[in-house]
């Protein structure tokens, strides 16, 4: 079953498109991000990929179904955000459940971290992230990492980043929401290894 490629719209659309698209749908530009980069709020999906595809043409409105829409222009694929089963300790079952990404939950304040952990009933504490001498942005960071390792999700590390190339950094960066400006520096390398810094990752040690 054909789904659309959410990325791969959003790689077509000419700058300026998600303002666009929320002023004309009279949503948030944050929502409209999430649509494309997490698959979230699906009763504004069809929608948003309708008026996207309609850009991409260049018509004012799309003319066929949004599935039909993106796969004329190539813009399909299959499983794209599959749903991950993460097992809920209060209810002793596995569920079905749509688990964020690691830009979703980085984009989180520490406050709203310990709501997502209480909300999902997920056994980390966050009074083990509350070290005086690490600083609040390290232990939200801390916080960070470890809902995402008891929700076993992947995480990225120094040479995943290291090898990214630089449309791949920018993405990172615009993904995360870094006060990142890469003309500021002169190589990839030295992006990436301010990505690492800003995500609190260290290089590892050679053995």
């Amino acid at each position: 079953m054909k789904e659309v490629d959410l990325k791969a719209v959003r790689s077509r659309l000419p700058k300026g498109s998600i303002n666009l698209i929320a002023d004309k749908l009279g949503i948030s530009n944050k929502i409209v991000s999430d649509v494309f980069n997490r698959g979230w709020y699906s009763q504004y999906r069809d929608k948003v990929l309708e008026v996207a595809l309609s850009i991409i043409k260049g018509n004012t409105e799309a003319s066929k179904s949004v599935i039909q829409e993106a796969d004329s222009l190539g813009l399909t694929a299959t499983s794209l955000f599959p749903i991950r089963k993460k097992k809920v300790a209060m209810k002793e079952q596995s569920v079905e459940s749509g688990v964020p990404g690691f830009a979703d939950l980085f984009s989180l304040t520490r406050e709203e971290l310990e709501d997502y952990i209480k909300e999902n009933d997920l056994e980390t504490n966050p009074d083990d992230f509350d070290s005086f001498w690490k600083g609040a942005e390290k232990n939200r960071l801390n916080l960070v990492y470890a809902i995402c390792e008891e929700l076993e999700m992947d995480i990225p590390d120094w040479d995943e980043i290291q090898e990214l190339e630089h449309n791949d950094l920018i993405e990172v960066i615009e993904d995360l929401g870094l006060e990142i400006d890469p003309s500021n520096f002169e190589s990839d390398e030295e992006l990436a290894n301010e990505i690492c810094s800003e995500l609190g990752i260290d290089e590892p040690e050679e053995e």
